[in-house]
Parts: C-alpha cells; structure tokens; sequence
C-alpha cells in the first residue's frame, strides 16, 4: 500500500579483481521519485537515495559464492515503526550453478543487518535462462 508512478535512475561500476578474474562486483548509488499515494500518503517520501555493494567469487567454472549489501533512505517520515521511518538494510549471500545450456541456478538468503528496517529473513531461489 503507497507508491504510484514513479522514476528511478541509478549508476553502476562494475569491476573484477584478482589474477584469473575470479573475483568481481559491483557498486551502484542511485535515487527514486515517486508520487505519494494510499493510505499512508501524508508520511511517503517522495524522493529516496539506495546503493549497493556486492562481491562475487568464481569458486570454478560452474560455481560461484555472491554477497550483496544493499541500503535505501527512510520510506516514510513521521512513524512510530522503524521499518517505516529509518534507513534500511539488507544483506544477500547466494550460492549460484551454471548448468550450462540449461540455465543458472542461486540459492541465498537475505538479512536485515540494521534491525526492523526490512524483512528479518528470507530465502530466495532463482533461476536465469542463457
């Protein structure tokens, strides 16, 4: 409940590290504006800043360890809920398998380093046609 129309724009570096290019990642900042909508429109922000940070690594061909930490500003002003009026955080490491022809499969999980700014836990599976 809330949001509306909206535009996001954002930037992103991606870069790889180390001898082989096993290690890569990349970092993004970007910002979100949107036109405050539903039931709690009076407190929606309107404009919002978020960035991540991830870091890969290619453990073989076919396998790859992945983490990822994202942060956005507060969604709401003037709420008693932390989830709503503080500055959001989560945490994702996966585990990913190219199978080949038959796509690449993730399986990870995500937490919420800064307490109650979003969900606690949550598992996510995930997988991506070539």
């Amino acid at each position: 409940h809330g949001g509306g129309l909206g535009i996001s724009a954002w930037i992103e570096q991606a870069y790889r590290l180390g001898p082989g290019g096993r290690w890569s990642g990349v970092i993004a900042a970007g910002g979100s504006a949107l036109r405050a909508d539903g039931p709690l429109e009076a407190q929606q922000r309107e404009a919002l800043g978020f960035g991540w940070a991830s870091l890969g690594y290619a453990v073989t061909e076919r396998w790859a360890l992945g983490a990822q930490f994202t942060l956005h500003t507060p969604l709401y002003k003037d709420s008693e809920l932390d989830a709503l009026r503080q500055t959001g955080g989560q945490l994702a490491v996966a585990l990913s398998y190219d199978s080949g022809s038959a796509g690449t499969w993730s399986l990870g999980f995500q937490e919420d380093p800064i307490v109650e700014s979003s969900p606690d836990f949550s598992i996510h599976l995930a997988w991506r046609s070539h």
